[in-house]
């Protein structure tokens, strides 16, 4: 809003975006445009707080710099008066821009003062003054430092929980868009941020974390490898079943060709005996048939040949859509790897924190130390001033009183060196109770870590259950159809052939009718002609059939050893495979018993050193505990201050609480819409697989409509075929007897000529008597009448 200061959570906005900005762009020339409605006052402000609490600069040159460059100055009051408050020596975030300025975390320790003279001047009163001032400037300088360190402290919590919360927003919004640049992004921060504390521990874990990868990646293979196999499996299960289907369709064919050879054999044998035209129209008839039966094969191969190809589509289909689901389970995989890797990013963080929150307390336990020894000091000045001046007043009457404060002096000594005895025990205490919380957080973290591992398994064991059983399902139809459109198909074959046969029945009847009509006429050719080309006919048969059955045999031979050969090769593969994985399951279980017993050893090395610390606090704490009862006052001073600091723990741990419930929110969230995607998936995976249903039945639909119209097809050929042969068969009949009438009207020609010219001649030597007499020479014999007679 215009008017008004912008508010801290748009400013840490703005700084995140503008060093985005700069890391993603550091080889470039490019620029940042910011701009309000007038360009002036906001960006102004924004420009220039970044300017001094960024990059260090005072607040008056940051605005003439900015007045200058834009070329106009800034107008609002109330901004340049926030500006000028703001000095780069109190930033809050200088830590966070740019990479030279890097200000130590740590808070500044506490001068020492030097330690006043023993002299002391007769003039107690002012020495007690001085000594007074000086108490209050110190306490005063201390009430500064703590504090300063309670700001610094809640200025860092502050910190932390705005940036975790713009960060938890921003990974919301971008991880759909832009995964894979957030993730180089985030690397390059957390090498930069945290390169030189996370050095150590890096070292430690970065062998847990190697062989948590390498476990989940042997997973991983295992799984592949059975998926693999199974593939290998339903694969090598169709191609059996394609090549027993394939040979018994060459087995009927054969089987049909035979039968077709016998009955042609059969009406050779029979109709041997009939004419020399016959036997060239049976010859013709032959080779048509046989140029039928050869495109018949031919269309029946490109059938065959046009369904493998289909089903070839159709399997690289099915591997496209198995390749797909792989990938999206990859991609799921390597989501929830990324995840993995995020919390323990976070738990780094958490542990990080803790250890620094440790090291405060000490910090702050060795400052109260010191100020203990300081007042202690004093008090111990005082005391010596004080006997110093009685000393003084009683060296004239009683020099034994000396020996007596020498004996106080040295009374007072062991008192001091009892008290730094005990507050050593007592941090060594302390440090084992720390040291013990360390342990007990460690051994729940790594609960926590295997229980969310066995969810997950548990998840990705379901997910492949429910792969295998669609798996499962989906084949067994297919299964199912593929055998309905077997017997279909086989139903239509019988119902082909019968009708071929009826077919073939009635032609042959037919053909024996008119056969017996010509056997009438041609009776006399075939006698003459059947010795000469009967034998020769015969020997010819007999050698087409002994080479047939040659042929028939040696397939068979080939098609049975390719059959062996191709069992003793899968069984060869399949023993290869099951003795890898053997293999690699010994493997696999020797390296987690080495695992469990390294880890056994640790523990048992570990509890062994636990035991030996006890005994030795228990010798200490013995000793010390006649000690311990002269300085229960003073603990109960400790205790008071303890309890101080015990109450601004619980708040510490009640903030990391609610920190926690909101993480845990947070993932509760992520989880519902990972569940919601994954129930996407599977709702357009069905689809995909209606569909692909429905393109199957539409295609065999349109492949029995094919075959359908190929059959009438062959049909209407058929009988084209046939009426072509009746009419081919019509013509030479009548071209036959066309001959024969000109035969017979040739002969009626000559005997007309001859008797003619007979005639002319007998007119030429006599004229013919009106009634020759029986007995006379003009009249012609009875025989050659009827000779004249037959050959007419």
């Amino acid at each position: 809003m215009g008017h008004e200061i912008p508010n801290r959570r748009t400013f840490l906005r703005f700084r995140d975006l503008v060093r985005r900005f700069l890391l993603a762009n550091k080889d470039n020339d490019k620029l940042i445009g910011v701009h309000c409605t007038h360009g002036l006052n906001r960006t102004g402000y924004l420009v220039c707080r970044y300017l001094i609490e960024v990059e260090g600069m005072e607040p008056n040159a940051a605005i003439e710099l900015f007045n200058t460059s834009r070329g106009h100055p800034m107008e609002r009051s109330n901004y340049i008066q926030d500006l000028q408050r703001r000095a780069p020596s109190s930033c809050e975030l200088k830590d966070v821009g740019s990479d030279v300025r890097k200000e130590s975390s740590a808070p500044a320790k506490a001068q020492e003062h030097p330690q006043p003279p023993l002299a002391v001047p007769r003039s107690t009163s002012s020495a007690r003054q001085r000594q007074e001032e000086q108490k209050n400037l110190e306490q005063r300088k201390q009430k500064k430092q703590n504090h300063l360190e309670i700001e610094h402290q809640e200025q860092r919590k502050h910190k932390k929980q705005n940036h975790l919360e713009i960060e938890h927003q921003e990974q919301r919004k971008h991880k759909k868009q832009n995964h894979l640049e957030i993730e180089h992004q985030e690397q390059r921060k957390h090498k930069k941020q945290n390169q030189l504390e996370l050095e150590h521990q890096e070292q430690r874990k970065k062998k847990q974390n190697h062989q948590e990868q390498k476990y989940l990646e042997m997973e991983h293979q295992e799984q592949r490898k059975q998926k693999k196999q199974k593939h290998l499996e339903m694969e090598h299960q169709e191609e059996r079943k394609q090549k027993k289907l394939k040979h018994q369709e060459q087995n009927h064919l054969e089987q049909r060709k035979q039968k077709k050879l016998e009955e042609l054999e059969h009406l050779e044998q029979n109709h041997l005996e009939m004419e020399h035209q016959e036997q060239r129209k049976q010859k013709e008839q032959n080779h048509l048939e046989q140029r039928k039966q050869k495109k018949l094969e031919l269309q029946e191969q490109e059938g065959l040949e046009q369904r493998q190809q289909k089903k070839q589509n159709h399997l690289e289909m099915e591997h496209q859509e198995q390749r797909k689901q792989k990938r999206l389970e990859h991609l799921e995989q390597n989501h929830v790897e990324m995840e993995h890797q995020e919390q323990r990013k976070q738990k780094k963080l958490e542990h990080l924190e803790l250890e620094h929150q440790e090291k405060r307390k000490q910090k702050r336990l060795e400052h109260l130390e010191m100020e203990h020894q300081e007042q202690r000091k004093q008090k111990k000045l005082e005391h010596l001033e004080q006997n110093h001046l009685e000393m003084e007043h009683q060296e004239k009457r009683k020099p034994k009183k000396q020996k007596h404060q020498e004996q106080n002096l040295e009374q007072e000594q062991r008192k001091q060196k009892k008290l730094k005895h005990l507050e050593q025990n007592n941090l060594e205490t302390e440090h084992l109770e720390q040291r013990k919380q360390k342990e007990q957080n460690h051994l729940e973290q790594r609960k926590k870590k295997k229980l969310e591992h066995q969810e997950q398994n548990n998840l990705k064991e379901r997910k492949q259950k429910k792969l295998e059983l669609q798996e499962q399902e989906h084949l067994e139809q297919r299964k199912e159809k593929k055998l309905e459109h077997q017997e279909q198909n086989h139903l239509e074959m019988e119902h082909q052939e019968q009708k071929k046969e009826k077919k073939q029945k009635h032609l042959e009847q037919k053909k024996q009718k008119h056969l017996e009509q010509n056997n009438l006429e041609i009776e006399h050719q075939e006698q003459r002609k059947q010795e000469k080309l009967g034998l020769q006919e015969q020997e010819h048969l007999e050698q087409k059939r002994l080479k047939k059955l040659e042929h028939q045999e040696q397939r068979k031979q080939k098609k049975q050893k390719h059959l062996e050969q191709e069992k003793q090769d899968w069984l060869e593969q399949n023993h290869l495979e099951m003795e890898h994985q053997e293999q690699r399951k010994q493997k696999k279980q020797k390296h987690l018993e080495q695992e469990k017993q390294d880890w056994l050893e640790q523990n048992h090395l570990e509890m062994e050193h636990e035991e030996q610390r006890k005994q030795k606090k228990q010798k200490r704490l013995e000793q010390n505990h006649l000690e311990m009862e002269h300085e229960e006052q003073r603990k109960q001073k400790k205790q008071k201050h303890l309890e101080q600091n015990h109450l601004e723990m619980e708040h510490e741990e009640q903030r990391k609480q609610k920190k926690q419930k909101h993480l845990e929110q947070e993932k509760q969230d992520w989880l519902e819409q990972n569940h919601l995607e994954m129930e996407h998936q599977e709702q357009r995976k069905q689809k995909k697989q209606k569909h692909l249903e429905q393109k199957h039945l539409e295609q065999n639909h349109l492949e029995m409509e094919h075959e359908e119209q190929r059959k009438q097809k062959k049909q209407k050929h058929v009988e084209q075929e046939k009426q072509d042969w009746l009419e081919q068969n019509h013509q030479e009949m009548e071209h036959e007897e066309q001959r024969k009438q000109k035969k017979l009207d040739k002969r009626q020609q000559k005997q007309q000529n001859y008797l003619e010219h007979n005639d002319q001649e007998q007119e030429a030597v006599e004229p013919p008597c009106p009634v020759p007499p029986r007995n006379c020479w003009l009249s012609p014999p009875l025989k050659k009448k009827k000779q004249q007679h037959q050959e007419l």
